[in-house]
């Protein structure tokens, strides 16, 4: 959020009023430029400035005469530290809350053994019923048999990828996964716990599986390896996700108070004045490195 403010603001291009107070086309100009927002979303973090050091002068944090930029400043943290960051600490996480983000994280904070697997996936998609899982069966048992054809019953990734080639379409797909546990979780999220038991199942003496479903459509997977386990202290994972908790509740706090406030105080905006505000150029991306080889699997 700009915090920061020039005093006393200049009224002749007025974009917004809040309770009274000018919000001008300067300021959404200058929080544009400095955040990379397009101008409609630089006043929305405009007037959540206004409505917040109002809210703390109204509380007589700081002298609402007062209207140089330090002070300015000053009144918006303030406002905050008092009202968010006093509110939500490490110590008012709840415990039960806390654990089950640990363990949703647990494959990037503590991972235990993972496995690395290709799949190709007949896709079937959820308003559809038996009729379409069967098309999708034929089409997954057809590339299983292409994928003996080329490799046997222990083909390599090379050999998956060819034959993924030549039955890539809309409805169906092939790619390498994250390396997950063994109830499908991975540092991003989740595979569903019936695709990961399937993997699991796998060896490496009988690397592929035979076609089998899941909400998804049909699949065939290939184990590839096993990633052994990297553990980490649990005070310092916990540490880790107490940290990543608190920040994402004080947002949601902070962001609870500007719609508390909004309804109480209302804004006034100027759509005509808004349009005439200008867009502040994209800045240039940097360039990507040219890849020196091509990234693995499918």
């Amino acid at each position: 959020m700009a915090l920061r403010r020039r005093a006393p603001p200049r009224a002749e291009h007025p974009v917004a009023r809040v309770d009274g107070e000018v919000v001008t086309a300067e300021e959404v100009t200058e929080v544009a430029a400095a955040l990379h927002l397009d101008p409609r979303a630089a006043l929305d973090r405009a007037i959540g400035t206004h409505l917040l050091a109002r809210e703390a002068a109204r509380r007589g944090l700081v002298s609402a005469e007062d209207r140089q930029d330090v002070a300015w400043h000053a009144r918006v943290q303030v406002f905050l530290q008092r009202e968010v960051e006093a509110r939500v600490t490490e110590a008012s996480l709840p415990t039960r809350e806390v654990e089950d983000v640990l363990n949703a994280r647990r494959v990037e904070l503590t991972p235990g053994e993972l496995l690395q697997a290709l799949h190709f996936v007949a896709v079937v998609r959820p308003q559809e019923g038996p009729a379409a899982h069967a098309a999708a069966r034929e089409r997954a048992a057809r590339f299983r048999a292409r994928l003996l054809a080329l490799g046997g019953e222990h083909p390599t990734v090379d050999q998956f990828t060819a034959a993924a080639r030549e039955f890539a379409g809309a409805l169906n797909r092939a790619e390498r996964l994250d390396p997950f546990d063994r109830e499908g979780y991975t540092a991003h999220g989740r595979y569903v716990p019936e695709f990961a038991e399937h993997a699991w199942a796998l060896t490496d003496d009988a690397p592929l599986s035979p076609v089998f479903e899941t909400i998804y459509g049909e699949h065939v997977a290939l184990r590839l390896a096993l990633v052994p386990p990297a553990p980490r202290p649990r005070d310092e994972a916990l540490a880790i996700v107490r940290r990543d908790m608190v920040v994402r509740k004080r947002a949601e706090t902070l962001q609870g108070i500007l719609e508390h406030l909004r309804l109480r105080v209302g804004a006034r905006v100027s759509e005509t004045a808004l349009r005439a505000v200008d867009r502040p150029p994209t800045p240039t991306p940097t360039p990507a490195p040219t890849p020196t080889s091509p990234p693995p699997g499918p």
